[in-house]
């Protein structure tokens, strides 16, 4: 049954009445045993969405390990940019998936990829979306703390707007700096150097 819906789905992403394939939406709901038979029956492993979306982000965003790990052995592109020039690794970090950001850093993603509309590098969405465990993860595989973004702040100072303290002083202790005491207000330069202690 599941052969048969793989072929009908491939069929109707064929003739173009949808706007995502049927491997992508597969890998956005992380059923990995239907993008195995979506695979099987020779459906592009990097078909894209009208934003350029692969299943691979999309199963990145969704924190499938398991279709994930499908995707990957199945060859999909690791370094696949979307319109926005999101990588999978990006979309692992958002959403706070820390296993699947490690086997995509196993596969070769680019750690400190900030080529986006954003500037931003995955430790910089982590960080963001206060996903402890990914900043951690990224850190420890040698993630760049001094990157500055298209806004022009570092991880630590948008870490410090959010404030997700945690993780300012996680990344102070991997080296990233507070900002001078001028650069904003006095308080925000003193709430940087507490935190974590």
């Amino acid at each position: 049954m599941l052969r048969l819906f793989a072929s009908v789905a491939a069929f109707l992403w064929l003739a173009g009445t949808t706007f995502a394939g049927p491997l992508y939406e597969a890998a956005s709901r992380g059923d990995a045993e239907e993008v195995r038979v979506l695979i099987a029956s020779g459906i592009i492993v990097d078909e894209r969405t009208l934003n350029a979306e692969t299943p691979l982000i999309a199963a990145s965003l969704a924190g499938s390990a398991e279709t994930v790990s499908v995707l990957l052995e199945a060859g999909a592109d690791v370094m696949a940019r979307n319109r926005s020039g999101f990588m999978p690794l990006h979309a692992a970090a958002y959403g706070g998936h820390a296993e699947v950001a490690h086997l995509l850093l196993e596969s070769g993603a680019d750690i400190d990829a900030n080529n986006n509309r954003a500037g931003k590098t995955p430790i910089y969405m982590a960080a963001d979306e206060n996903h402890l465990d990914v900043v951690k993860l990224l850190l420890e595989r040698g993630a760049d703390v001094a990157n500055v973004d298209n806004s022009g702040f570092t991880v630590l100072v948008r870490a410090m707007f959010r404030y997700h303290y945690d993780i300012v002083g996680l990344l102070k202790q991997y080296g990233a700096k507070c900002p001078d005491p001028g650069a904003f207000d006095p308080q925000f330069h003193d709430l940087c150097v507490a935190a974590g202690q």
